[in-house]
């Protein structure tokens, strides 16, 4: 009803505002080894993952439990990098596997934060293709989408498009699930919103 009339059946779609103590069981966790992770004591603070080492690595997914499609959905991210080291790589998005967030060898569409840079990234379970935005890590939140339309993956950063990408975008047949991770490097990583929908 806030989005559309009442005579419009909403698609498929979740929300994750990070808040509270604890994380929601929706999501499924894992954790290389002891890295600090969990919701942020702090206004706006979300879910914080923070990193020492190179092994060092949290993903949360719907452990393969996919409910969006991969021609006709969109992810919403907020998320933060506190000391954009060019060690560390973290974001989020829509993938197939669990155990492969990066999109290295993936079906999928995200947004990585990495190398105190912007990167869009799409794959399709072989390749994967590496957009570099040339914009730099501010330390601030600012709002990811990756939309995927069966031709295009299009991203934004801040409502602005900055890529529509064609080459290597996920497999009609693999449906999709809710990624957030981050790796390596001493870095904290926040996300504060979440957002996944079927179009």
């Amino acid at each position: 009803e806030q989005l559309f009339p009442l005579t419009t059946v909403m698609k498929q779609r979740f929300v994750e505002n990070f808040s509270g103590d604890t994380l929601d069981g929706r999501w499924d966790v894992y954790n290389s080894g002891t890295v600090p992770q969990g919701m942020a004591d702090s206004v706006d603070g979300g879910y914080y993952i923070t990193t020492t080492n190179s092994w060092d690595q949290v993903r949360l997914t719907f452990d393969d439990k996919r409910q969006f499609s991969p021609v006709a959905s969109k992810f919403i991210a907020m998320m933060k990098y506190t000391n954009s080291a060019s060690a560390s790589a973290g974001g989020a998005g829509l993938i197939y596997d669990k155990t492969t967030p990066e999109l290295v060898g993936n079906n999928g569409v995200g947004w990585s934060l990495s190398a105190n840079n912007h990167y869009f990234v799409t794959g399709d379970g072989t390749n994967r293709q590496v957009n570099t935005t040339g914009v730099t890590i501010d330390n601030a939140y600012h709002t990811y989408t990756g939309e995927l339309n069966g031709t295009n993956a299009i991203g934004t950063i801040d409502g602005t498009t900055t890529f529509t990408n064609s080459t290597y975008i996920p497999l009609s047949s693999s449906k999709l699930q809710p990624s957030v991770w981050h790796k390596s490097g001493a870095e904290t990583f926040n996300i504060n919103y979440y957002e996944a929908y079927n179009t």
